[in-house]
């Protein structure tokens, strides 16, 4: 996802503000599922799931949430 003025392009994703009502609605995995597809198929789609759904789920458990709906914006450290 990206924002930048009609016309302008920075060559670089931006990602959207804390702030903003869809920011915790979206989630750009399209990538991981084509490299899937691309290594083997149906089975490489799944595989590739598998795998995302395993990283979302030991993320929430370090983070010490139950689900995606729990996170907040202090579970998020920004670097300087």
């Amino acid at each position: 996802m990206t924002r930048q003025p009609p016309g302008r392009s920075t060559g670089r994703p931006k990602p959207p503000r804390l702030d903003s009502p869809t920011t915790w609605d979206v989630c750009l995995v399209g990538r991981a599922y084509l490299y899937g597809l691309m290594a083997g198929g149906e089975r490489g789609v799944q595989r590739a799931v598998d795998i995302l759904t395993s990283e979302i789920t030991r993320t929430l458990q370090l983070l010490g949430v139950d689900s995606v709906s729990s996170l907040e914006p202090a579970h998020v450290r920004l670097r300087p």
